[in-house]
């Protein structure tokens, strides 16, 4: 069976989109921070996962359904 994993994006505090995201990091960017955001929300769920931007720090929470 396979997870569905719901992204929220909060940019110092305020939710922001994906869309925006990605273009205020880049694709690449973007990519490579998922990655790591997923890789460490499944080592351990209860870490905080920031990652610093041009606009300030981007806070990424997972749902797992």
């Amino acid at each position: 069976m396979r997870r569905t994993i719901r992204k929220t994006f909060l940019l110092e505090g305020e939710t922001v989109t994906m869309k925006y995201v990605k273009q205020l990091c880049g694709i690449e960017r973007y990519n490579r921070i998922i990655e790591d955001a997923k890789k460490k929300f499944f080592a351990d769920p209860t870490v905080e996962l920031c990652y610093p931007t041009p606009a300030g720090y981007l806070t990424i929470w997972f749902q797992v359904a």
